[in-house]
């Protein structure tokens, strides 16, 4: 906080965006905030969801209900806040986030960074291909979408799963 503020008293942000987690750390623009530069808020995880799926710890556990109050804080603290799909949105909205400063961003790749090569545009592969690329983490389900290529592939013969990314569950999925 101290340094963004002194950074920010220097170059006069227009904009400051706060990657989470944790939520709090919103807070940390308090000074650019308070001279009137918006302040967003990226979430791309739901911490208390995220903590009770991780520790197994019920809704009403002490942590969790400290992890909902530091996250009204940073919703009302915040300008504006980024989550990453409707899920996400709807949790944030049931919390009370106004619908009006919450936006989905979708974690997807810039296709004019991530373009495809001239062989790739001449002779696109043909079929039904999914991919997922990110985290190999438990939490994200990888899982269950191997589980259910059986019944992908009854609807979609010949249909393909890429699942790229380093994590946890790497060697788990492998096998």
């Amino acid at each position: 906080g101290a340094a963004l503020a002194r950074l920010h008293l220097r170059h006069r942000f227009d904009v400051v965006q706060v990657n989470t987690m944790p939520d709090i750390l919103a807070l940390a623009a308090l000074i650019p905030k308070l001279c009137g530069t918006p302040v967003v808020l990226d979430m791309h995880e739901v911490m208390p969801e995220l903590y009770m799926s991780l520790h197994q710890a019920p809704p009403g556990h002490w942590v969790i209900r400290m992890l909902r109050f530091m996250e009204r804080i940073s919703v009302r603290f915040s300008s504006h806040m980024i989550t990453v799909n409707e899920p996400c949105r709807q949790i944030l909205l049931r919390r009370g986030a106004p619908a009006d400063r919450l936006s989905i961003i979708f974690n997807s790749p810039d296709d004019r960074i991530f373009r495809l090569s001239a062989e790739e545009e001449a002779a696109p592969p043909k079929g039904f291909r999914i991919i997922s690329h990110g985290s190999l983490l438990k939490r994200y389900g990888y899982e269950t979408l191997i589980k259910a290529m059986p019944l992908v592939l009854q609807s979609i013969p010949g249909a393909r799963l890429d699942v790229v990314g380093p994590g946890e569950s790497s060697e788990e999925l492998m096998a």
